[in-house]
């Protein structure tokens, strides 16, 4: 690591020890979810897997559900609209969860500065460790969704983008990738598949039932993107080996195998075209990761160090064609 990107996440220090935690069901969520819910508590437990919003289960007086409590950088009205495309997804699929709509016809309610939002349960449980077939049965699944989100017709808004870095922050040499830059660039003009995503699909929001996936969760990342980028960035989360920091080029190739059978008329038909997208999404994570330490959001500097680690071993790969 360069001295340059060391002295950044020193000098930065201070601001990471004033992020906030995540919050909990408080008095004020509780008015919030029997106001416009109508949903009295009768008990709560956490649900871990999260990174960004705060997830609980909750028991009602009716059926067990869910409560999002999402960050406050949250835009509501981006959210509502992500929870009104996953609604439109969960009347296809039954893996996907179905958000639950307030007295007034909304799926988001502000507590405090908190988007809220409430949604069914989805049974199943995280498989922290994947057999292949696991791999194969999590592309097919991928490209049902988005199968799925082709027919979803919900009135399209402008998402915050989250997949291009929109901070001034300079560019640690680690990250600096002339190539990459130009072929962003080129981005518009390649004819690739423009539709939405996901855009946060890996092992943590999917849920097993044993080798079945039950349950696509966690859709607030959803955003429009390239859906090569979706494919290339899953096969980059199911097909890791060693420390996270490298890929399984082989397992790679069966997991795009896999979801051509269900979608064939999108996904890229080597590994070697879906490197500059897992590239691309890397630095970004990397460059949002040190704005949000910057602004004193939490900030996981060993995971942000294995992102950079990893960035550098895909350029290799695109290197060595």
């Amino acid at each position: 690591m360069s001295a340059e990107l060391r002295g950044k996440l020193d000098a930065e220090d201070a601001y990471a020890k004033e992020a906030k935690v995540q919050r909990c069901i408080d008095d004020d969520i509780r008015q919030v979810l029997w106001q416009h819910w109508g949903i009295e508590i009768q008990s709560f437990s956490p649900l871990f897997g999260g990174e960004a919003s705060s997830i609980w289960k909750i028991d009602t007086q009716d059926q067990p559900l869910v409560v999002r409590i999402a960050p406050e950088h949250m835009c509501p009205s981006h959210l509502e609209y992500r929870l009104r495309v996953q609604a439109g997804v969960s009347t296809a699929l039954d893996i996907v969860p179905m958000p639950c709509e307030t007295t007034s016809g909304s799926l988001v309610v502000l507590s405090g500065s908190n988007p809220i939002s409430v949604q069914a349960v989805c049974s199943g449980r995280i498989r922290e460790y994947l057999t292949h077939e696991n791999r194969i049965e999590a592309a097919r699944a991928l490209a049902v969704v988005h199968l799925a989100l082709d027919s979803c017709e919900v009135p399209a808004v402008q998402l915050q983008p989250h997949l291009e870095s929109t901070h001034s922050n300079p560019c640690p040499d680690e990250l600096r990738d002339d190539d990459l830059d130009a072929w962003i660039v080129s981005l518009p003009s390649s004819g690739w598949h423009r539709g939405l995503i996901h855009g946060d699909y890996y092992n943590r929001n999917v849920l097993w039932n044993e080798d079945r996936i039950s349950g696509v969760i966690d859709w607030d990342e959803l955003t429009l993107d390239w859906r090569e980028q979706e494919i290339a960035w899953s096969m980059w989360e199911f097909c890791q080996i060693d420390d996270g920091t490298r890929l399984d080029v082989p397992s790679s190739c069966d997991f795009l195998d896999a979801y051509r059978s269900r979608n064939a008329n999108i996904a890229p038909s080597l590994p070697s075209q879906a490197f500059r997208f897992i590239q691309r999404r890397l630095r970004t994570k990397c460059l949002n990761a040190l704005h949000d330490r910057a602004v004193g959001r939490p900030f996981d500097e060993e995971y942000f160090l294995s992102e950079v680690e990893a960035f550098g071993n895909i350029r290799g790969l695109v290197i060595s064609g």
